[in-house]
C-alpha cells in the first residue's frame, strides 16, 4: 500500500540520517559537545519515536525512567550512543520477536541507564574480553556501534558495562555522572 510505501522510505531517511550522523561524529570527535540540561525521559521518548521507524513491528520498544531525572550531559552524543544500542539490540534479535527495554535511574549522583534485550545475549568471550572482539564480529548494520558509545562514555569519565541476563538477553549499562545544577 502507499502507507507502507512512505514508511519504508521514511525508514530509508532515518538509516540516511543516522550514517550521515555517525560520520560526522565520527569526524567530530576531536571537539566534545557542549553539555546541558538534559531531560532523560523526555529526550528517551523521543528517540523511541524516532527508533520505531527503524525497528520491525514484531519488536516491543519499552522504557522505564525513574521520576524525572534531569542530568548535564552532551545531548546529541547520548541520544547517538542510546541508538546505537537500540539498533545493536535490533540487530541480536534479528527476525524473532522480542523486546528492547531502556531503564534509567540515578544512585548518588550516578546515572545508570541500561538499554536490554531478551535475544541470544552476548557470547561468553565479548563479556570477558570486552568490546574489541564484538567490534570484529559484527557484519553489517548501522552506525559505530559498541566503540562508538564506550567513546562517549569515556570522554564523559564514565563506565560501560556488558552483562547477560537470565533466561536470556543481552544488558548494555551505561554509567555517567549526574551533575545538575539547580537555580
Amino acid at each position: 500500500s502507499a502507507q507502507q510505501e512512505r514508511m519504508a522510505l521514511v525508514g530509508q531517511e532515518v538509516d540516511r540520517m543516522i550514517q550521515m550522523l555517525n560520520s560526522l561524529l565520527d569526524q567530530a570527535h576531536q571537539k566534545p559537545e557542549p553539555v546541558r540540561e538534559v531531560h532523560l525521559n523526555k529526550a528517551i521518548e523521543d528517540l523511541l519515536a524516532l527508533a520505531r521507524y527503524q525497528i520491525p513491528a514484531h519488536i516491543g520498544l519499552h522504557h522505564d525512567i525513574k521520576a524525572e531525572i534531569v542530568c548535564r550531559l552532551p545531548d546529541i552524543g547520548l541520544r547517538q550512543a542510546l541508538l546505537n544500542l537500540i539498533l545493536n539490540a535490533q540487530q541480536a534479535l534479528a527476525d524473532q520477536p522480542g523486546t528492547i527495554t531502556l531503564q534509567a535511574h540515578t544512585e548518588n549522583g550516578i546515572l545508570l541507564i541500561n538499554v536490554c534485550d531478551d535475544g541470544p545475549g552476548f557470547p561468553p568471550e565479548v563479556l570477558q574480553d570486552g568490546i574489541r572482539t564484538f567490534n570484529t564480529q559484527r557484519t553489517g548494520g548501522t552506525g559505530l556501534g559498541l566503540s562508538m558509545v564506550q567513546r562517549f562514555v569515556r570522554n564523559l569519565g564514565g563506565k560501560l558495562r556488558l552483562s547477560n541476563q537470565q533466561p536470556h538477553g543481552a544488558c548494555v549499562t551505561l554509567q555517567l555522572n549526574c551533575v545538575t545544577h539547580h537555580a
